[in-house]
């Protein structure tokens, strides 16, 4: 609760927000999984590269 008034209200739009963008990109990795999946190979190693340099960065700031 404090966080909410702390940032006027913006982490629940920024939440909201983060979880759009997830929402649109898993739909999309799936799409191709059907219909395209030497793409979803590729957007998944993209994928699988951003994932694993957010862990690190969290793993050495945290």
């Amino acid at each position: 609760m404090w966080l909410h008034h702390f940032t006027f209200g913006l982490d629940k739009w920024y939440g909201a927000n983060m979880l759009g963008k997830w929402r649109k990109r898993q739909f999309r990795l799936a799409e191709l999984y059907y219909s395209k999946p030497s793409l979803y190979q590729r957007e998944k190693v993209k994928l699988n590269l951003k994932m694993s340099r957010l862990n690190r960065l969290i793993l050495t700031l945290f």
